[in-house]
This record gives C-alpha cells, sequence and structure tokens, in this order.
C-alpha cells in the first residue's frame, strides 16, 4: 500500500527531516523527496532577513534612516542562494528517505529492510550511494540517503551520450565496477544492478544505489530465485532456478547486461547476444574499441555460471582497465617498437619463461631478448599486446630496462587457423629513460608467437 505524505510526516515525526513529495515506490516501500530541518530553520532565518532588509529600505527611503544601497528584492538573491548552496553541501540539505510499508514491516520483509540498512553502513565510495541517516529504532521504519535529482540511466536524457559508444560506456561503469569489488570484499552482493538503480552525480559520475535485496553471500543458499526482483536483468541461472545460490558473479552479469544496454540502447538476452553483435557493428560501424569492449561482455553475459570468466567486481574492473589501457595505447600512445611474423605458422613460445626466440622476420636478430628500444620523456606507462595462434594454453609477459611487467595468462583453448590478440599486458613501473633492453617471455606447451606491439603512453 503506498504510504502517504501525512503518513510520511508522522512517521518521521522528531527525525531531522521534513517530507516535501513523493519520488516513487518500490523496494517494499515509497522513496520521498525530504530536506533537512537545519536547513529549513537556516531558510526561514534568511527569509526574515530579507523582509527585515526590505523594511528597512522603505523606512530609509520615508526618511530618518540610512538606506542600505537595496534597490529591490533582487539584490539579496546572491546571498540568499550562496547561503542556500553552502547548507545544501554542508549536508544538511536534501534526501531521498525510504519508509517500508507496512505490509512489508509486518512479513519477512522486514529482514530485507534490515539487510539494507547494514549494507550501506560505512560506505563512502563515491561510487555507492550513501546513507546519510536512519531510524536508531528496531526495527528501523525509515532511512535516508543521498538524493541525486539528475535521476537513473534508465532516463533517455542520461544515457544519449552513451549510445553507440562502448569506451565512454566502460570509462563510466568502471567505478561501478570498483564499487561492486568493495561490497564483494565486504561478502555483500548487490543483486539488483539495473539502469533503473545507478543515478547520475550532479558533476555526472554515475552511482549504484538501491541496496534492498543486497545480501551477505552466508545467507543467499536459503533465498529463492523468487526473491530477485528485476527478472529483465538476472541472469537464467538464477531466474530459472527455484533454489540458487548467489554468488559475486550475479552482479557482474547485471552490469555487463547495464554496459549493453548504453551502448545499444536495447535490452537482450544472454543467449541473444551473438547476434546483436553483428547487428551493433552494422549500426556503429566507426565505434572505437566495438571488438574488445565486446569479448569483454561475451565473457560475462553468459547462460550458465559457470562460463562466466569474471567471477567479482574486482575482475571486471581489472577487465575493463585492460580494455580502456589498450585501446588508449593504440590511439593516444606512441609506438615504440613492434613485430609482425612474415611465417603463416609463428614462432613457438618455448616455455619455462625463457625469451621468445623469433629467427628470420628481425635481420640480426635471433629472438625477443635485449632488443634496445628508446625510452623517452614522457614515459608513464607501457602497453604491450601479443598476437599468437595454436594450442592456446601458457602465459606471456616481458622485461624493458630490468622491469617486469604483469603475467597475462593465454586461454586454454585452441582457435583454428586464426591469429589471436592477448589481453593488454602493462608495465606500470617506469624504467629509466634512453635505450633499454627489451625481452619478450613466453611459458606455454604448443603456442606461436606471431607478433608483439609495444606502446608508449
Amino acid at each position: 500500500m503506498r504510504i502517504s505524505l501525512d503518513d510520511a510526516q508522522r512517521i518521521l515525526s522528531g527525525s531531522s527531516w521534513t517530507v516535501i513529495e513523493a519520488l516513487g515506490e518500490g523496494g517494499g516501500g515509497t522513496v520521498f523527496l525530504c530536506v533537512h530541518t537545519g536547513l529549513v530553520k537556516d531558510l526561514r532565518a534568511v527569509g526574515l532577513q530579507i523582509m527585515d532588509a526590505v523594511d528597512l529600505r522603505k523606512t530609509a527611503r520615508g526618511g530618518g534612516f540610512p538606506d542600505p544601497g537595496f534597490e529591490d528584492k533582487t539584490a539579496v538573491a546572491p546571498a540568499f542562494l550562496g547561503h542556500l548552496l553552502h547548507a545544501i553541501r554542508g549536508g544538511h540539505g536534501l534526501s531521498a528517505v525510504k519508509i517500508p510499508s507496512q505490509e512489508a514491516m509486518q512479513s519477512t520483509e522486514s529482514e530485507r529492510f534490515v539487510r539494507e540498512i547494514a549494507a550501506m553502513k560505512g560506505q563512502c565510495d563515491p561510487s555507492l550511494i550513501r546513507l546519510l541517516d536512519h531510524d536508531g529504532k528496531s526495527p528501523a521504519k525509515w532511512l535516508a540517503m543521498e538524493y541525486h535529482p539528475r535521476g537513473d540511466v534508465e532516463r533517455p536524457e542520461n544515457r544519449t551520450n552513451y549510445l553507440g559508444k562502448p569506451l565512454a560506456v566502460l570509462r563510466a561503469l568502471k567505478p561501478i565496477a570498483e564499487g561492486l569489488e568493495i561490497l564483494h570484499d565486504r561478502r555483500i552482493i548487490h543483486r539488483d544492478v539495473k539502469p533503473k538503480n545507478i543515478f547520475v552525480a550532479d558533476d555526472g559520475h554515475l552511482v549504484l544505489g538501491d541496496f534492498g535485496i543486497a545480501l551477505s553471500d552466508d545467507d543467499s543458499a536459503r533465498l529463492t530465485g523468487a526473491t530477485i526482483q528485476s527478472k529483465d536483468w538476472v541472469p537464467d541461472w538464477v531466474r530459472f532456478k527455484k533454489q540458487a545460490q548467489y554468488s559475486p558473479a550475479v552482479d557482474v552479469f547485471m552490469l555487463a547486461r547495464v554496459a549493453h544496454f548504453l551502448i545499444s540502447g536495447e535490452k537482450v538476452m544472454s543467449s541473444q547476444l551473438a547476434g546483436e553483435v553483428e547487428d551493433l557493428k552494422r549500426r556503429f560501424p566507426d565505434a572505437q574499441g566495438f571488438d574488445a569492449t565486446m569479448e569483454l561482455l561475451r565473457k560475462c553475459i553468459v547462460s550458465q555460471e559457470k562460463d562466466c570468466a569474471l567471477e567479482n567486481g574486482g575482475a571486471l574492473a581489472d577487465e575493463i582497465d585492460s580494455v580502456l589501457l589498450s585501446e588508449s595505447a593504440t590511439t593516444q600512445g606512441r609506438l615504440v617498437f613492434s613485430f609482425l611474423s612474415e611465417s603463416t605458422s609463428g614462432y613457438k613460445l618455448p616455455g619455462g619463461g625463457m625469451p621468445t626466440h623469433i629467427g628470420g622476420p628481425l635481420p640480426n636478430v635471433k629472438r625477443l631478448s635485449d632488443v634496445p628500444v628508446l625510452v623517452s620523456p614522457p614515459a608513464r606507462l607501457f602497453v604491450a599486446r601479443a598476437r599468437y595462434t595454436g594450442q592456446q594454453k601458457g602465459s606471456i609477459d616481458f622485461v624493458l630496462g630490468g622491469c617486469g611487467s604483469n603475467v597475462v595468462d593465454l586461454p586454454n583453448d585452441r582457435h583454428s587457423g586464426k591469429d589471436r590478440w592477448s589481453d593488454p599486458i602493462v608495465l606500470k613501473t617506469n624504467p629509466l629513460l634512453g635505450w633499454q633492453d627489451l625481452s619478450v617471455r613466453g611459458e606455454s606447451e604448443d603456442t606461436y608467437l606471431t607478433g608483439f606491439v609495444l606502446y608508449m603512453l
């Protein structure tokens, strides 16, 4: 049952919040726009000062008192607005107050409200909505959280700038993935990641909200798939099971679905993703980073949990970072070394972490070891990618000027007759400037290197 404004104000009686209007229903309750009572008092005081100033001006014109300099009421507007903004930014401003319905409080759903408050407590990451205040009684009857007047990314006006722009979407959602990493480290699963729950802050960054069905993974085994509200966004392995063990992969799947929605403007089931990718490529033929982004989403938007290659928010954030690094390297970075094989078979990675022998394509160079490359300022970051074929099992990395990169694992599958580029290989430690030795190392059973490129950002 919808909670009326009068009922909401009665429930909030004695709190620091005054109801302005209802914002909407959902999650077993109603959300109201509220103003802090401290701000109301401040504004009332400012209003009285304005009225006093205007009365003083009238008296001065009648004689006997100096004119304070107000020509009309608009002369005090800057001071009034400045006071208003200072009060709001100081925390004595607006909030979205959620009040659960009476039916919810009288059922097992009351536990859900307790979990919601617990999940939000102590959060300070800018990508996760903050809890400003809550009812101190047990059971709690309300909570106050940040209010974002621009609304959510489901609104057409908030997603116009993302349509057909994969890299813009990844940049916007990376902080959300990092926020999920924080939750997953706390063993909390959000379970309701969807466009309607991702809000746009005043400065444009995105904020994940609505922790109404968040829960600890300790509790996940006893909850059924029916407890998930957003059936359009959950994975099949949850939606179509009577009993589901929720894991962080649920959040990964849902955020990837959000990314696809922002890029395409359409909701797509995981089983339809392959066909949609080709359609998207025709719609946005010049979209930078399209292939890399779609490859990332295919790792997450799957029909079975075991096929989800990224197990939590941290893994998704790292993957997004890799794509952004790779794409920025090829478009903004400076190429410092490249090797592309003239051989159809390439050159076998020797294994054991040894430098990669390459043979004839580079004159007088017998292997990708101790190859001199020039490191010049600004040298903030080095990003490489390797092209390979064959039985793709093993790893590859490189050393530049004595500094080692991260090690990139090659997937354990076979690409029949088709070369494939590795994930970005990143060197974040800056080597010394000047001529430095580059060595590419590999470890594999039956993999052939056919190319290697190194960019400096």
